[in-house]
């Protein structure tokens, strides 16, 4: 986040805008506090979840993703009005599974695992 606030700054647009994908975010190490750098410009969600070693793509709450901490985060940074500013509606998007991850033989059932953690484990996301 502190490279993306670097590139907002440099560029000094209010149209460039980002999404913010969790598991790279634990891979980076870098917390749910560090979206405020790049909070007026982020319009979107990638939810994904991994060890924290690799980029794995693991089910949802399978990893060591602290997704509600980083959706509430998102959601106090504005991303909502964000991405209504652009004409666009926040969404967030579910990505399972690479070639270094598990197998995924039966996508819908991974649908169906992901969005029930979610409105288990991040009510707060509207599923």
């Amino acid at each position: 986040m502190v490279d993306a606030r670097r590139l907002l700054d440099a560029v000094g647009s209010d149209r460039l805008t980002f999404t913010m994908d969790t598991g790279h975010m634990l891979l980076s190490r870098e917390g749910p506090e560090m979206v405020k750098e790049i909070g007026d410009s982020l319009i979107h969600l990638h939810l994904t979840d991994n060890d924290g070693m690799f980029d794995t793509n693991e089910p949802l709450g399978a990893g060591g993703v602290d997704l509600q901490s980083y959706v509430e985060a998102a959601l106090e940074a504005g991303i909502e009005a964000n991405a209504a500013r652009h004409g666009l509606e926040c969404v967030a998007a579910i990505e399972i599974g690479t070639p270094f991850g598990p197998s995924i033989q039966t996508p819908q059932r991974m649908l169906r695992l992901a969005t029930q953690y979610l409105r288990e484990e991040v009510p707060i996301l509207e599923t």
